[in-house]
Parts: structure tokens; C-alpha cells; sequence
């Protein structure tokens, strides 16, 4: 295995930085990501052709944004704002920029969005596939409810027509 020369230098500088700028030796991990069962696939599948959105919603912002979002957390870092702040705060942009390219069915992927500390990753998660699942439903409700107001509206119509024939 190839050996990094002044790995050791880089490593203690982070440590360093970390005690600076982390006392308290909290958690710096925050994740962002998409809840529904199939954000995976949709994220993935670069074939699909969405009218609204495209694959790579969350990986192509991510790399667009890269520079900006570790300048922004640098910059904020400085002015005395916690890291974990700062890393949520670059999380949430990340978020917003990539919700305005998910792809659009029925909205529900885009409402299972999260940004948190990675260690509320069970329970935010959670929260944000309910509300996906929950947005899901009422679209699947009003679907029915217009399908079955074109039905009636048809039945309504031949009527009609059977009526004038008379």
C-alpha cells in the first residue's frame, strides 16, 4: 500500500482545529437526504425522463455548490458561529437547491427531504417519510376524486345523448 508522506502533519493540524474550533467535542456530521423508498432509484436512473426534475438531484448540487458551501462554513466558523451550526446551515442550502431538482409526481419525494445531525438520522428520517407518504396519499386521494367526478360527468353526458334520442 502506497504510504501518504506528511500525513501525520495534516492529521495533528485537523486535531488542532478541531479543539479550536470544537471544545465542546460535539458530533460534526450532518446529512441530507430523501426518505421515500424509491429516492434511491429515481436519484440513480438516469434513462427516466421526468417533465419537472432529473436524476442526480442531490449528488449534482452537491457539486456544483462544493467550494461555496465549505467557504460559507469557513467564513461563518470565523465569525464565531459553532461548526454544527454552520454545517447545518450548509446542509439546508444544499437541501433547498436540490429539492428545485427532484423530479415531480406527485410531489412526495421532494417533501421527504431532511437535513440534520447525524445523530437524529432515525427519527428525522422518519419524520420526512411520513410527510412524504402522507403528501402521497392525499394526491392518490384527489386523484380518485377526479376520476370519479370525469366518470360521473360521462355517465351524466350518455345520459343525455339517450335522452335526446327519445
Amino acid at each position: 500500500m502506497a504510504r501518504v508522506e506528511g500525513i501525520d502533519r495534516v492529521q495533528k493540524a485537523l486535531e488542532k482545529l478541531k479543539k479550536r474550533y470544537n471544545p465542546y467535542d460535539e458530533e460534526l456530521s450532518v446529512v441530507v437526504g430523501y426518505s421515500m423508498n424509491y429516492a434511491v432509484y429515481v436519484h440513480e436512473n438516469k434513462a427516466a425522463k421526468h417533465p419537472v426534475g432529473k436524476a442526480k438531484f442531490l449528488e449534482d448540487p452537491a457539486r456544483q455548490l462544493g467550494s461555496e458551501l465549505s467557504s460559507m462554513i469557513s467564513q461563518d466558523v470565523k465569525k464565531g458561529l459553532k461548526i454544527i451550526d454552520s454545517l447545518l446551515i450548509a446542509g439546508f442550502r444544499l437541501r433547498r437547491e436540490s429539492q428545485e431538482q427532484v423530479p415531480v409526481d406527485t410531489s412526495a419525494l421532494r417533501s421527504s427531504a431532511f437535513t440534520c445531525k447525524e445523530a437524529d438520522l432515525e427519527t428525522e428520517a422518519a419524520a420526512a417519510k411520513a410527510r412524504g407518504e402522507a403528501l402521497q396519499t392525499k394526491v392518490q386521494g384527489r386523484r380518485a376524486k377526479v376520476a370519479f367526478k370525469i366518470r360521473v360527468q360521462k355517465l351524466k353526458q350518455a345520459m343525455r345523448v339517450a335522452h335526446k334520442k327519445r
